[in-house]
């Protein structure tokens, strides 16, 4: 995300995204769009169209989605909670993990993530009235899915889910279903799902009057 960097001048190629650099410690921009730009290498790669156009959906429509959700999920998250849980499966595990580092840098928060029904060997036993959970949820799967988000609100957590589709067997148990409403391809979803742990990272921020540019104890050791 710099040009010019030293590891360009051995590399035999180098691509470069100057304007997705953070100045900020905790890289939240850098992440997305590096993401991204890997995604789009994979698709190059494996010649898969399909993924390729729903990349492009969700950059076309990313300005139109961050505007809708963006009041629902502040609201959503502005009673007190310290501890978070970010559920993904398949090719989204690792962005849930993503997640959960820019709530901990951001928000100082405690989070983990997991996979969706990993939560049920053990980590639910920490579930209660001060846990946050952000689970992205899939077409298939509905009935345990359901089930799941049934347990954990019983435990008193508050829930965010994504989804790029209505999931009508979760209305009313949930806290907030954030819907991207166009169908995409699971890895494709990420981009849209990313924003929503980045946003509440900096809700949780300036509601306890952190810096969130500048976090207590954490420097940028490695200089591009």
């Amino acid at each position: 995300c710099v040009i010019d960097s030293p590891l360009s001048q051995i590399a035999d190629l180098s691509l470069e995204l100057p304007w997705a650099f953070d100045h900020s410690v905790c890289q939240t921009s850098t992440v997305t769009n590096l993401y991204t730009a890997n995604l789009m290498l994979f698709a190059f790669l494996a010649n898969d169209e399909l993924l390729l156009s729903d990349i492009g959906k969700a950059i076309q429509e990313g300005e139109a989605y961050m505007n809708r959700v963006e009041g629902p999920i502040r609201q959503a998250v502005s009673g007190e909670w310290s501890n978070v849980l970010i559920l993904a499966d398949g090719e989204l595990k690792g962005l849930a993990a993503e997640g959960a580092i820019a709530l901990t840098e951001i928000a100082q928060v405690h989070a983990q993530s997991h996979h969706l029904l990993d939560v049920r060997h053990g980590p639910i036993v920490t579930v209660n009235k001060d846990t946050l959970v952000i689970a992205i949820l899939s077409p298939e799967g509905k009935d345990y899915q359901e089930k799941l988000m049934r347990d954990i609100k019983a435990q008193g957590a508050t829930i965010i889910t994504f989804t790029d589709h209505l999931s009508p067997g979760i209305h009313g148990i949930v806290d907030l279903e954030v819907v991207f409403g166009t169908p995409l391809d699971i890895a494709a979803q990420g981009i849209p799902f990313i924003f929503i742990p980045q946003l509440i990272a900096i809700v949780s921020a300036e509601r306890q009057g952190i810096q969130p540019d500048q976090p207590s104890g954490l420097s940028a050791w490695v200089k591009l």
